[in-house]
């Protein structure tokens, strides 16, 4: 209600958190506040009338009033009370008293104690008017609607003699004499039943008897709730529909065999247990019902804690979770990572996988943010190198002949060593053939296909595709050796290398006469011992080697870790060198860096942003590049880009380098610049060699540029300056008649400046 200005009042309302159970559960219903006093009075504000205050609960339990002080200044009397009724529909009711003094005007029902019932004191009453006369005031028998004087005295006197008409009574002369009347009493007193009740009134009322007994029983009662009070008695049960207070002393719950106590008396609170193991639970349910959790034991017999299911730890309750331990799940989590199961490192300690997956290990539980940077597993060191005078030399012993016959028939007796995938019939083996420069290697689809072997791993990654350029190598103690192939074309090339020495410089022809037939290839080297042979295949579907039955066959590994090189044309060959991809740069150079493993992955026409009749660099790093995880990897291209947009060279060469940094985090990567053909580079050219080596630096790969012969190392200093490349006077020499590709004493440059600029970011 409101209340005149000045008038003391205190807002009373349900706190911060609502009108709540001790479970939390707002209460819900109806809260009725009824003053001990129906009004106040004030000289200031005159009589204010006070009534029932009926409140209703919100959804939360909220509510807010505004009720007059129980203490407000001026107002009499001062100090009464208010009654708290809670008509509640969701939890039992209680009735309790509150004071509402001034002097806090805003407080929370909730944290109010109850007090007893009061209607307070009353102050002397102070008469300001009268008759709405202020001052000296004469009052008249009439002011005050009094007798004049001596009109009640004449009227006493004049009742006293009247004998008639008395009260109502018309004759008083008939009336009981005094000593008539205590006659009469006498006579009643001495009565057994002068009213005639006594035979009811004795079955209606408690004898003296029953009276000490019952007077017993309250004895009882009162020695009881002292034994209580006195803790000297114990209760079967207690059921509270309030707040319970145990003040001054602890609180222990026991059968006097095990048992546990909130302690107040120490220096901190403390929850103690005796006689068993304490356990931390939570039910599912309202009254101890549903299903139970426990969370927390605590042994008795031992100084020991076990925590079950999964502990948060969080920045605040109900907050943000910091680190998980899942006992349950088994798992970990720490500093908001997903927890995860323990993990394993594997890898070698000595090239530095394991230090690298334990990283990743620590960083999956979150341990550790990894901010480390990629590192080289087994970085190419010069004096591991080969012997530059004879790694790409000439075999120096008898040279083997060679012939070819189209037929699929070997020498009689000899054993097939089939390539895996190829059906295997009478005496026929699988060969333990070791791939080099390719992978993926799959039949074709249709006889004669069946028979015959190519890889997959170009684009566009198709059997037919025509991925030529690739190797495989063997041990053997065979005298002769026979190779069967399916001859393409021209195109169809070998080249025979016996115990690390090429028998010859350049790719030579198969010797085939009919497309699409079967040849055997005879080599003979003069004696059966022991060689490492290597062949080198350009377009050359393969089915397998025949030796003697009294040979035998066995695999090599692979030298120098896995070479790779994405590129275009100035790697896959041209018209201008022989045997296409097997007689560029990159197979040299990879003979005189000493990898056996040297995998030509270039497209003619392709570049950053130029596909060409296949695909950009960007496209083609995933299944062509990535997917194989060389060990070395040499990024060579830009002149099919030169006349583009440097911008969106940039952008695909950052692009390119950051996937392959990604995909490869243990590859050692170089970058070669823009090719120049001729001494005078035009203009594109130098800018795209330019902008290939801003965006190496980025990425943190050594560069090396054709125009100027300048070697720059991962964080783009230069080191290195050996002279451009090509230049007006060696052009000639070196650039084939289509004054753009490399010919084959071109490849062999190549393959020295490359093989040298390499070198130099090479430690010693």
């Amino acid at each position: 209600m409101p209340f005149p200005d000045g008038v003391q009042t205190v807002t009373l309302t349900a706190g911060a958190a609502g009108y709540r159970s001790l479970d939390g559960d707002a209460y819900q219903g109806t809260i009725r506040l009824t003053p001990s006093v129906s009004r106040v009075v004030s000289a200031e504000h005159g009589v204010i009338a006070l009534g029932v205050e009926n409140i209703t609960l919100g959804a939360s339990g909220e509510f807010s009033t505004t009720l007059l002080a129980t203490d407000a200044d001026g107002f009499s009397p001062s100090g009464w009370t208010y009654r708290v009724d809670e008509e509640l529909t969701n939890a039992p009711g209680r009735a309790w008293n509150i004071s509402l003094p001034a002097a806090v005007p805003s407080v929370a029902l909730p944290s109010l104690s109850p007090v007893e019932s009061t209607t307070g004191t009353v102050s002397s009453p102070a008469v300001l008017s009268v008759n709405d006369e202020t001052g000296v005031v004469t009052l008249t028998a009439a002011d005050v609607d009094a007798d004049p004087t001596g009109t009640a005295t004449a009227a006493v006197a004049a009742h006293s003699a009247d004998t008639t008409d008395v009260h109502g009574i018309s004759n008083t002369a008939v009336l009981e004499t005094q000593s008539g009347a205590t006659s009469k009493v006498t006579v009643h007193s001495a009565a057994t039943d002068p009213h005639g009740d006594r035979a009811w009134a004795t079955g209606q009322f408690a004898t003296q008897g029953t009276v000490t007994t019952l007077n017993g029983y309250v004895d009882d009662t009162v020695d009881r709730v002292a034994a209580i009070e006195n803790g000297t008695a114990f209760l079967d049960g207690v059921n509270s529909s309030g707040p319970v207070l145990v003040s001054g002393d602890n609180l222990t719950v026991t059968d006097f065999t095990k048992g546990y106590r909130f302690r107040v008396d120490g220096d901190a609170l403390d929850l103690e247990a005796t006689g068993t193991d304490l356990i931390l639970s939570n039910w599912s349910g309202t009254g101890f019902n549903g299903t139970q959790r426990a969370y927390l034991r605590l042994s008795a017999d031992a100084q020991n804690v076990q925590v079950a299911g999964k502990v948060e730890f969080v920045d605040a309750l109900y907050g943000t979770t910091r680190h998980v331990l899942d006992g349950a799940a088994n798992t970990v989590g720490l500093y908001g990572a997903t927890p995860v199961a323990r993990q394993t490192v594997t890898g070698s300690r000595a090239d530095g996988t394991a230090v690298t997956n334990l990283i990743a290990a620590a960083a999956a539980t979150g341990l550790i943010v990894d901010s480390t940077t990629a590192g080289i597993a087994n970085a190419w060191r010069r004096r591991d190198l080969p012997d530059l005078l004879i790694a790409d030399s000439l075999h120096t012993g008898a040279a083997p002949s060679i012939s070819t016959a189209q037929t699929t028939t070997p020498t009689a007796g000899y054993i097939k060593y089939a390539p895996a995938g190829v059906a295997l019939t009478g005496t026929d083996v699988t060969g333990p053939f070791s791939y080099m420069g390719a992978g993926s290697f799959a039949i074709g689809a249709g006889a004669p296909d069946t028979n015959y072997v190519l890889p997959l791993s170009k684009y566009p990654n198709t059997y037919a595709s025509g991925q030529g350029i690739w190797s495989v190598e063997f041990g053997t103690d065979a005298q002769i050796i026979q190779v069967r192939m399916k001859y393409i074309s021209a195109a169809t090339m070998l080249r025979l290398s016996i115990d690390g020495r090429k028998v010859t410089d350049l790719m030579q022809s198969s010797g085939g006469t009919t497309p699409g037939s079967g040849h055997l290839i005879s080599i003979d080297f003069g004696s059966a011992t022991p060689r490492r042979i290597r062949l080198d295949f350009s377009t050359f579907p393969f089915g397998g080697v025949y030796i003697p039955p009294t040979a035998t066959l066995w695999g090599v590994p692979s030298d120098g870790g896995r070479l790779m090189v994405l590129g275009d044309s100035l790697s896959d060959g041209s018209a201008q060198n022989t045997g296409a991809g097997a007689g560029t740069w990159f197979a040299r150079a990879a003979r005189l860096l000493g990898a056996t493993d040297a995998w030509e992955q270039g497209r003619g026409g392709t570049g950053y942003i130029t596909a060409g009749s296949y695909a950009t660099f960007g496209d083609r790093a995933s299944a062509d590049v990535i997917a194989w995880n060389p060990t070395r990897l040499v990024i060579w291209g830009g002149y099919n880009d030169s006349s583009g947009s440097q911008p969106a060279i940039a952008a695909a060469a950052a692009s390119l380098y950051a996937a392959v940094r990604a995909g490869l985090p243990s590859c050692e990567m170089y970058v070669i610049g823009c090719w120049s053909p001729t001494g005078t580079p035009a203009a594109g050219v130098t800018n795209t060699d330019a902008t290939l080596r801003t965006a190496a630096a980025t990425a943190g790969i050594p560069f090396i540029s054709p125009l100027t012969g300048s070697v720059y190392n991962s964080a783009g200093t230069l080191v290195a300056t050996h002279g451009a490349w090509i230049t007006a006077a060696n052009a000639a020499a070196y650039v084939g008649g289509d004054a753009v590709h490399p010919t084959d004493a071109g490849h062999i440059y190549l393959s020295r400046r490359i093989t040298a600029a390499v070198r130099d970011l090479m430690p010693a």
